[in-house]
């Protein structure tokens, strides 16, 4: 089932729309579930609410998958959402050239010290590190990786699907030399093959970043979609692969 309402995010004084997953039988358990926190909630449900008419579907595959989760969905700030989701400043890096003004740092930390305790409470949900994790396609990609290296205290698991990489892939290297990260936390990276013939940097960061991680001891892998491009049905498709990667044993 879904269940929608909004949260107050300060910095933008927005009530940030939500579209949280629960198990169907949820209601009807006592148990607690792990959670994933996904960026670009409206994508990731219905094609209704999708931006292109086309969603992840995500609720199918939970439906009918044996995964038991609770999947919070965050609207992005659609005005600003390379802002919102860029850990760094850019000039000129935005579609029409346009400066990005980086303030993920503070959109994260919004998520993991206000959003994050607020589900925790509404919801059963088990609030651990390594119960906790993290995605995103594109822009919501790239934050993904963000809050893996930057909020590792709070997330374990990372999907980060096509991700934005190029825009400051000097500034997550830093950082991410600088990390002391927990070896306890995965990293599912991505492209779609026909997307690399446009974005052919991608996967060379990827890899180099995955290097970077299984070096400190974390682990991490890469994945070319066949056939796939940047867009939600390619980031559909993917579904079992990185919730499998992530969460199985």
């Amino acid at each position: 089932m879904i269940e929608k309402f909004t949260h107050y995010f300060p910095y933008r004084d927005q009530h940030r729309p939500l579209h949280i997953y629960l198990p169907d039988d949820y209601y009807l358990s006592e148990r607690s579930y792990p959670v994933m926190y996904m960026m670009d909630g409206h994508n990731l449900f219905y094609h209704r609410d999708a931006t292109y008419g086309r969603s992840w579907a995500l609720k199918h595959y939970m439906d009918q998958s044996d995964r038991q989760m609770i999947i919070v969905g965050v609207e992005c700030d659609h005005d600003r959402r390379l802002d919102e989701y860029c850990p760094c400043d850019v000039a000129g890096g935005g579609i029409g050239g346009e400066d990005i003004n980086g303030y993920a740092e503070s959109f994260l930390t919004w998520l993991v010290s206000d959003l994050k305790p607020m589900i925790d409470h509404k919801y059963r949900t088990q609030p651990f590190r390594e119960s906790t994790g993290i995605g995103g396609s594109s822009m919501g990609g790239l934050v993904s990786f963000y809050a893996l290296l930057a909020f590792n205290d709070y997330f374990s698991k990372a999907a980060i699907l096509s991700p934005s990489l190029g825009l400051c892939a000097d500034y997550l290297a830093n950082l991410l030399a600088d990390q002391d990260l927990n070896p306890d936390s995965r990293a599912f990276f991505s492209y779609g093959k026909r997307e690399l013939a446009r974005y052919p940097d991608g996967q060379a960061l990827a890899q180099a970043f995955c290097q970077a991680l299984e070096d400190q001891g974390l682990a991490a892998t890469y994945y070319v979609q066949s056939n796939g491009w940047h867009n939600e049905n390619t980031w559909r498709r993917q579904n079992p692969i990185y919730m499998s990667y992530l969460w199985d044993d």
